[in-house]
């Protein structure tokens, strides 16, 4: 009977189809629907409405990113990728000069309200922290506690004191200071089709895509800094 129920499981197996995601398909869905959301478009629509519309998908991208890189750092008990985040942050400008994003300025990360995305990897640490900060609360060092502030996507990362900052994310406490990184300043001279990171004047292939969900959440972000204007002046019409 033993022999019989695994024949069959290995026939189930073989019939069901299992959907692994292409990230040039997906980056293809993504960008159809910003193209039929797009201004150029429908004009007729209420722009607000498109425009909230796209937004909400680049905050539930947010989320699912946030979610899925703890629960495989963790789950895994070690670091699943180097850089769960990872976007290059210099690329050239059309004349072939160095895009820069790093601006030396700060601003405040709130737990209670802000995304946040952490690389937490270690399941003991991970219970430590928990622990420690439901107890004590949150407690910002400033030489322990790293992170950027995505402008322009309205986004934060850890890049040091992973476990104690998801904790603050989780508890949904705590604030501490982040770097602001101008991605905007990125969006006129990099794109990418969910496979590379591209060069919008050259062409030319920048660095691979780590997680295609980033390079769609950029695209999106891309295409509403892009558009932010046209809204506003549309709407004001």
């Amino acid at each position: 009977m033993k022999k019989i129920a695994e024949l069959i499981r290995r026939k189930l197996r073989r019939k069901q189809k299992i959907y692994v995601p292409s990230p040039s398909l997906e980056m293809k869905k993504i960008m159809s629907e910003i193209k039929n959301l797009s201004l150029r478009k429908n004009q007729g629509e209420d722009i607000t409405k498109r425009m909230l519309f796209l937004r909400f998908l680049a905050d539930m991208i947010k989320v699912d990113i946030m979610s899925d890189t703890s629960l495989s750092g963790l789950l895994g008990d070690a670091r699943s990728k180097k850089d769960s985040l990872y976007i290059p942050l210099e690329c050239r400008d059309q004349d072939g000069n160095k895009v820069d994003v790093f601006t030396n300025q700060k601003r405040e990360l709130d737990f209670e309200k802000d995304y946040v995305i952490t690389n937490v990897w270690n399941k003991d640490r991970m219970a430590a922290a928990l622990k420690n900060v439901q107890k004590n609360g949150f407690v910002y060092e400033e030489k322990n506690h790293y992170a950027h502030y995505y402008d322009g996507m309205d986004l934060f990362y850890v890049y040091n004191g992973n476990h104690h900052t998801q904790a603050a994310s989780y508890f949904k406490t705590g604030k501490m200071t982040a770097e602001i990184c101008n991605m905007r300043v990125l969006f006129e001279h990099m794109e990418t089709d969910g496979e590379y990171w591209i060069s919008t004047h050259t062409g030319e292939k920048i660095d691979t895509v780590e997680d295609f969900r980033v390079a769609i959440l950029y695209e999106l972000c891309r295409f509403l800094n892009q558009n932010e204007e046209k809204c506003v002046t549309n709407d004001t019409e």
